[in-house]
């Protein structure tokens, strides 16, 4: 929504009852300026955010992966395929998934630690499934979030060019004006 022009006028658009009109266009532009930069900044603090989530996914990817892959076929007394309980980084991680993508722990009861542990390959596989959709739904939202941010630099520079000429029409305009009262 474009704000009142004449609301919150500088000292320089407003003196002695008279108005500056191209003071006024001014402080409206900086204003309106000042909303796509900060609408720019949301959307690259998002971006990080994304960015930093996709991080933390691949890093649980990897480690399940290099979890089922080092299994032993022959070794009978692992149990467990994937046990984190005693990772502090990955139980970092792990614990900060749980806060944007719980849903890929499944049914796990929380308290016991039961999210930490993957006791079975189809566990493990499953796990990993899950962790590929959010994963491609993470990317999707971070091309999204890009597409945005072009889209509102590309309209940053053309509402600056359009006031720009704006701008040069009212200096004209002015000097018009004035050229006929030096006359």
């Amino acid at each position: 929504m474009v704000p009142n022009p004449v609301e919150g006028l500088s000292p320089k658009a407003k003196r002695s009852g008279d108005y500056n009109v191209t003071q006024i266009y001014l402080d409206l532009h900086e204003k309106i300026h000042e909303a796509q930069e900060a609408t720019i900044s949301k959307r690259i603090e998002t971006l990080d955010q994304l960015n930093a989530q996709n991080g933390l996914l691949h890093e649980l990817l990897c480690a399940l992966t290099l979890a089922s892959k080092n299994k032993d076929p022959n070794d009978k007394s692992k149990t467990n395929e994937a046990d984190f309980t005693n990772d502090h980084k990955m139980r970092e991680i792990i614990e900060e998934i749980l806060t944007f993508a719980p849903e890929i722990f499944g049914n796990c009861d929380m308290q016991k630690g039961e999210h930490l542990v993957w006791k079975t390959e189809d566990e493990v596989q499953s796990a990993l499934k899950r962790i590929d959709e959010r994963v491609r739904l993470q990317v999707s939202e971070v091309s999204r979030v890009t597409m945005f941010i072009s889209k509102d630099y590309e309209d940053r520079i053309q509402y600056t060019e359009s006031a720009l000429k704006t701008l040069e029409m009212m200096i004209r305009h002015i000097d018009s004006i004035i050229s006929k009262y030096r006359k």
